[in-house]
């Protein structure tokens, strides 16, 4: 991996952690929705790491790879 992409993932997991110290924040004072957005929100960042390694990996994906939803 590159630097560049190493950064990266150290950016977003900091991001990650806090919104979830964020959302741990607002589950203690009851503010439940709030704190399932800011989970969301994280969980979105985690699909970046995720991404960066599959460039890293040679998978090409594209926006319907990225964004699809397993059918039942």
């Amino acid at each position: 991996m590159t630097d560049d992409e190493v950064a990266t993932i150290a950016s977003v997991i900091a991001n990650v952690d806090r919104l979830v110290d964020d959302a741990t924040a607002l589950i203690s004072h009851g503010r439940l929705p709030s704190a399932f957005v800011l989970n969301v929100i994280a969980l979105e960042e985690i699909g970046k790491v995720v991404h960066i390694r599959w460039r890293h990996l040679g998978r090409n994906t594209t926006r319907q790879d990225r964004t699809a939803h397993l059918q039942e």
